[in-house]
């Protein structure tokens, strides 16, 4: 299984690649007003999101944000080889780390407060893949497979992708939850 995932890592990152800045920049906006027509998210009192790297769809911040918002959103900040969910006041309070991989992430600081995952109503999730049947691949960290894991029930898992990030099928671990909806700048594949 660790050679198919790695080949279809492969497979994602070069169709990545293929898609121009702006082709990223038009499909971005579209899944982002996917996202906030979506009933749930008007009704959610406490995101997940995330900063997003520069290969992934950029969900831009949620308007207004928090400070004139009864909304909060918390961000992922490693910790340990592991994702906590941190309270967000600011996007310009984000930090940018290295990870063990190479890759620099933007993270709320270590002040930031933690959020307990029983009160994220609805997460926002980023991929490397994704199949019509929920399942996602990750870039190899296992982070959010871990945070999903842990989450309860009731929380809306969205994953946010290009349309170019489809694979027919995605190997599943025992580990995994599959996400809820899937957004793309095509279509809403939903029903998991």
């Amino acid at each position: 299984m660790r050679s198919l995932k790695k080949s279809h890592r492969a497979e994602i990152r070069a169709r990545l690649s293929a898609l121009s800045s702006a082709a990223r920049a038009s499909a971005s906006a579209v899944i982002a007003a996917r996202l906030r027509a979506l009933p749930a998210w008007n009704a959610a009192r406490t995101v997940g999101w995330f900063a997003p790297l520069e290969s992934e769809p950029d969900p831009g911040w949620p308007e207004p944000f928090p400070d004139s918002s009864p909304r909060r959103i918390a961000l992922p900040r490693l910790i340990d080889g592991d994702i906590e969910l941190r309270l967000l006041e600011t996007p310009a309070a984000l930090l940018s780390v290295r990870t063990p991989q190479g890759w620099i992430l933007r993270e709320p600081p270590a002040s930031a407060s933690p959020v307990d995952l029983s009160e994220i109503d609805l997460i926002v999730v980023p991929g490397l893949a994704f199949d019509r049947a929920g399942r996602r691949l990750g870039r190899g960290g296992g982070w959010y497979d871990r945070l999903l894991s842990r989450l309860p029930e009731s929380t809306l898992c969205v994953g946010l992708f290009f349309a170019a990030q489809e694979l027919a099928e995605i190997a599943e671990e025992p580990h995994d939850r599959p996400l809820n909806l899937i957004l793309t700048e095509r279509e809403k594949i939903e029903g998991y």
